[in-house]
């Protein structure tokens, strides 16, 4: 997008024959571009050309959201660009799929303004879209109060999409304003405990309160679904005037764990990566009697001492790493392996940035129920 922007504020239309082709960086799979002018007219569509000359201002998704007026709403924006989701077909397709877009202003050499816009199907939620959703909800509470909470609720607006919702609670935990479960609005939910029982509600409106802005992860249901998922809640402190909200909205980690008798073909590419600390993440597999783990260390995280019932193999890609085990230190480095009995004391401190990969038997039953804050410090 950054460079189809340059692009379009350096050549204006002739740049438009390079992106309409197939197989270059502006057009392929379902990658393409669409250029809009400030009132709405469609002057450019990579994929679709006869969609050309059309005012789509009023254009909706199937849901009825308006992403027309969204899109010029984006540009007209101070910022003058940002993200928009939408239930939107690929390409020639009627079945309709999540779009994530991104539109941005641009001003062509003639001094005209437009927006420039691309998107990707089925783009998976991450902290960098959470926190600008948040922002924004936020902003929005900031100016309004009140008066933003049904902005907030509606499920054709900016900030309902997929399974991600934004909610408001007061300070004393009162739930506000909750787009994925209305029904929770109107109680107080302070002392409520996630499925493993950590009082997350109270935990994430003090971060909020202390922090200004604070990530705190526990275990909730996703909408519409009875499993227990791992949740990953960014919160952000709001004023209004005399009145303080507390504005979050969350991701679900996908974590993987096979049934009985189960055979599948996985790749940690599609893996969910939980960011433990800010230089320790992790990829797990859990199996039915063993449990598999990729670990990205950055130089200097550790595993202070602990134990557990598993036998551990913990298997060094790359980088390196001192392991203390019951009273003992050992250096261990790319290719080797280091076997730790079960129930044996043990400690893990990286001497440089390391990948390692970790397995146990049996699993471990302390990650799949969240008791694994030794490793969050």
């Amino acid at each position: 997008m950054r460079d189809a922007a340059a692009l379009l504020e350096q050549k204006g239309e002739n740049a438009f024959p390079e992106m309409r082709v197939k197989g270059s960086r502006w057009l392929h799979d379902d990658i393409y571009f669409f250029v809009w002018s400030l009132e709405g007219n469609r002057v450019f569509h990579g994929e679709i050309p006869e969609g050309e000359g059309k005012n789509v201002r009023d254009l909706t998704d199937i849901l009825g959201k308006p992403i027309g007026r969204m899109f010029l709403d984006i540009a007209a924006s101070p910022e003058g660009e940002g993200w928009l989701h939408c239930m939107w077909p690929r390409p020639y397709d009627v079945f309709p799929a999540w779009k994530s877009c991104f539109v941005q202003r641009v001003t062509f050499p003639s001094g005209r303004q437009y927006l420039v816009g691309s998107g990707i199907y089925n783009m998976q939620a991450d902290k960098p879209l959470i926190e600008d959703v948040v922002n924004r909800a936020a902003a929005l509470v900031a100016e309004k109060g009140q008066e933003a909470f049904d902005v907030l609720r509606d499920k054709k607006g900016p900030f309902y999409f997929m399974d991600t919702f934004v909610f408001v609670d007061s300070p004393e935990g009162v739930e506000l304003v909750n787009g994925g479960m209305p029904s929770l609005e109107g109680r107080n939910l302070r002392n409520e405990r996630d499925l493993r029982g950590k009082q997350a509600v109270r935990d994430y409106i003090d971060a909020a309160l202390e922090q200004g802005s604070a990530w705190v992860d526990y275990y909730w249901y996703k909408p519409g679904e009875n499993t227990p998922s791992h949740k990953h809640t960014f919160v952000r402190k709001v004023q209004h005037g005399n009145d303080t909200y507390i504005v979050g909205a969350g991701l679900y980690l996908e974590e993987v764990t096979l049934k009985q008798g189960q055979v599948r073909k996985l790749s940690w590419e599609t893996i969910e990566k939980e960011k433990l600390t800010d230089i320790l993440s992790r990829q797990v597999i859990f199996g039915e009697k063993g449990t598999l783990a990729r670990l990205l260390i950055g130089k200097g995280a550790q595993a202070p001492q602990h134990a557990h019932v598993s036998e551990e193999y913990f298997i060094i890609l790359s980088g390196s790493a001192r392991i203390s085990c019951d009273g003992r230190e050992t250096v261990a480095g790319a290719g080797d392996i280091v076997v730790i009995p079960p129930n044996v004391p043990h400690a893990i401190v990286a001497l440089q940035d390391t990948e390692a990969i970790d397995f146990f038997a049996p699993r471990r039953e302390d990650w799949l129920q969240g008791r694994d804050q030794y490793l969050r410090s």
